[in-house]
């Protein structure tokens, strides 16, 4: 292995001047290099909304509304698809050239319409419930603003402005020191696979080696990714390419700042330099396929579309780290907005670079907004280029500040490669350099994020990471009675700090919830009112990386607060009466009592009959006590039975006549039931009944009398007279 401590500022100027004759500017004083505190507004693991309809219009900037994109989901055949927009639309070539059964997850379709009926076709697709995500085509354009060319790369500008990004000088990326962190940079087995999305590359300069794969030309559908004449962008992502992952150690002009690194390059520009957003998609959507887990995109373009939404919620999701630069156009006007949101750069899940000069200031043209994390090199920037004389030119635009992002994270994933997208930008960001002059201001802000990206610091910080998140507790079941609190610590750690909630999927007791004491530590407490077992976990969430902690919770009934009794409403003078105490607690669970239960039930003075005595009804009180005194008490009806006789019809059986129940005095709470020829008569329940005008001369009546719960009689039928 070399000695990688020779590769620094004096050995890459020295190189520099015997390739290209350029004289190298004293060092300047280095930019403070305290990491700045990253601010919790950062949107770490803010996942876009996904959605299926369209989010872009057709009256956006770029939109072509003659063409339609759109995810089908897995399993949908190109037949259903053809069939689907049959009558209204074409189904054109897919960006991969042909017309295949879409059962791929990485398919993406382009139908043709006309743009008066686009709209409808739109939701016609959507409504039809196959498609995983449905929009307009948007084209996308560069973020490269090149300087004159000149042979001798620009007269007075900076000699050497490629290294700047990547030495301790101002501004610089510290790529220099990060190569000496112990990064096994020539192993060829070690070495992390970039995605490169751009335009067209001239691959015959020699900065590029074995190391670079030609990928897809989903912008044309073949597999050239060679330029296109008359693209205008020419051999733009041949020159972003090397300022990451030109060669290095090989004796030629510079080095890119992964210093050997593994690329697979897409092209996404059709003929006119435009970038389709479905080939776009499909770019993204194949790498992850592959297991690529870097990938760089230097372009983008303002109004966000359903399907790049999709592909890059699909790239996240298998832990890929996309990189954008953030755009040029933070002090000018583009079509009608100023300093206009561009994506792919604007999505949470992107990691959106802005742009710093020489001297470690904000570039006013980079473009500025919430969403931007880090800044690099952007302004005079040497890059390897056969358009040029000597194979390189100077020029400016985030589109080479990303490059420089791509590689720190390469060097990041060849030190800890199990880190999550998440992890990566917040280990960017708190070790970024603050930048505190120009435009930008103490701690975040909109041009530079959390500063100049530090790929020194970055790569010391990476192995120190944990990659999953840690979660225990003291107890792992609990007991606790209906009504009661309980309280249960458990500590968990991550990076970053997770999230610890009940897992949704399993039981949870009614009333108990988790809640951050702070410092790492969460407390479950509550209360339930359902006894019984629950087998439930929680979970330590540190934004996608996930581990859990199996818990019981055992909830059993409360102290007894409350009895009932087991009695009918009406009971027999000659019944025994034995009552059965049933304890509840204060949730109405039935529970237990140590404390003995008696009862009186004499049951209240009086209640008793004598032979013979009249009236042989009484309301009486069942009293339930313990030694603390009277806990429930029960009213019940009692009867003597053997003085209940059959009821008598009473009153003249005639057409629109009353009839009565006759039953001896005294007698109270009785139900009473009339029939018509053995039919009980509905709502007929009083102790008299009015015969209708007109009936039946053959019709008979009766009534049927009961005490409730002990007995009941029915009268003689009697029969209507005319």
């Amino acid at each position: 292995m070399p000695d990688h401590s020779a590769i620094s500022l004096p050995r890459l100027a020295a190189a520099l001047v015997a390739t290209l004759g350029l004289a190298i500017p004293p060092t300047t004083a280095a930019l403070a290099s305290s990491p700045a505190t990253t601010p919790a507004a950062l949107p770490w693991a803010v996942a876009s909304q996904p959605t299926a309809g369209p989010l872009l219009d057709p009256d956006d900037p770029g939109v072509d509304a003659t063409r339609l994109v759109a995810v089908p989901k897995t399993g949908v055949t190109t037949n259903q698809v053809l069939e689907q927009v049959k009558g209204k639309a074409q189904l054109l070539p897919s960006p991969s050239g042909v017309i295949e059964p879409a059962d791929s997850a990485s398919s993406v379709v382009v139908v043709a319409t006309n743009e008066a009926d686009s709209a409808k076709v739109a939701n016609q697709m959507v409504r039809s419930g196959l498609y995983e995500a449905v929009d307009y085509e948007v084209m996308r354009y560069t973020h490269a603003n090149r300087l004159p060319n000149d042979p001798f790369f620009a007269a007075g500008a900076p000699q050497a402005p490629f290294l700047y990004g990547l030495t301790s000088g101002p501004g610089g990326s510290h790529f220099d020191e990060a190569w000496l962190e112990g990064v096994d940079l020539d192993s060829s087995s070690n070495l992390v696979p970039m995605a490169w999305i751009d335009s067209g590359y001239i691959l015959t300069h020699p900065e590029f080696g074995s190391n670079i794969e030609v990928g897809y030309d989903y912008g044309e559908g073949d597999t050239d990714v060679s330029p296109t004449p008359p693209d205008p962008d020419e051999d733009h992502g041949a020159m972003t390419l090397s300022v990451a992952a030109a060669r290095a150690d090989n004796g030629i002009g510079g080095l890119g700042g992964s210093w050997n690194a593994r690329a697979r390059l897409y092209k996404v520009a059709t003929k006119t330099g435009s970038m389709p957003s479905s080939a776009l998609a499909a770019a993204i959507r194949d790498a992850a396929d592959r297991g690529i887990k870097v990938v760089n995109m230097s372009l983008g373009g303002p109004g966000t579309s359903s399907v790049e939404t999709n592909a890059v919620r699909y790239a996240f999701e298998r832990d890929v780290n996309l990189i954008a630069s953030a755009g040029n156009s933070g002090d000018e006007m583009v079509d009608g907005v100023m300093n206009p949101v561009e994506y792919p750069a604007a999505f949470p899940e992107v990691i959106s670079v802005g742009a710093t000069d020489l001297d470690g200031k904000p570039c006013p043209w980079s473009t500025h907004n919430n969403m931007v994390d880090v800044a690099a090199a952007g302004e005079d920037v040497l890059v390897a280029s056969d358009a040029f004389v000597g194979g390189y030119e100077v020029a400016s635009g985030t589109s080479f500040s990303a490059p420089l992002v791509a590689a720190a994270v390469n060097l990041l994933l060849r030190q800890n490669p199990g880190l999550s997208p998440t992890q990566v930008k917040m280990i960017l960001t708190e070790t970024a350099m603050d930048v505190t002059s120009g435009v930008g201001k103490q701690g975040r802000d909109d041009y530079t994020g959390a500063g100049i990206v530090n790929a020194r610091a970055a790569v010391e910080k990476a192995p120190t990471v944990p990659l999953m998140p840690t979660i225990s507790s003291t107890h792992s079941a609990v007991t606790v009675a209906a009504g009661e609190s309980v309280s249960l610590e458990v500590t968990a750690s991550g990076y970053p700090m997770p999230q610890v909630s009940f897992d949704p999927g399993s039981p949870i007791p009614l009333g108990f919830s988790v809640t951050t004491q702070g410092n790492g530590i969460w407390q479950v407490a509550g209360s339930s009112t359902a006894p019984g077992v629950y087998e439930t976990r929680l979970v330590a969430n540190a934004a996608g990386r996930i581990q859990t902690l199996p818990l019981t919770i055992t909830i059993v009934p409360g102290p007894a607060a409350s009895f009932t009794f087991d009695l009918p409403a009406a009971m027999r003078n000659s019944t025994v009466l034995n009552p059965i105490a049933v304890a509840r607690d204060a949730f109405g669970n039935v529970t237990t009592t140590a404390t003995p239960v008696t009862y009186t039930y004499s049951i209240n003075p009086g209640c008793r009959f004598k032979k013979g005595s009249k009236p042989s009804y009484r309301r009486c009180t069942v009293t339930a006590q313990t030694s603390a005194g009277v806990v429930a008490q029960r009213v019940i009806d009692v009867y003597d039975t053997s003085k209940f006789t059959k009821p008598k019809v009473v009153g003249k059986v005639k057409a629109g006549r009353k009839l009565k129940a006759s039953i001896p005095k005294g007698w109270k709470h009785l139900t009473y039931q009339w029939y018509k020829n053995g039919k009980a008569i509905k709502g007929a329940t009083a102790r008299t009944y009015k015969l209708p005008k007109k009936v039946s001369a053959k019709a008979k009546y009766k009534v049927r009398v009961a005490i409730p719960s002990v007995t009941s009689k029915t009268s003689k039928q009697v029969k209507v007279r005319k």
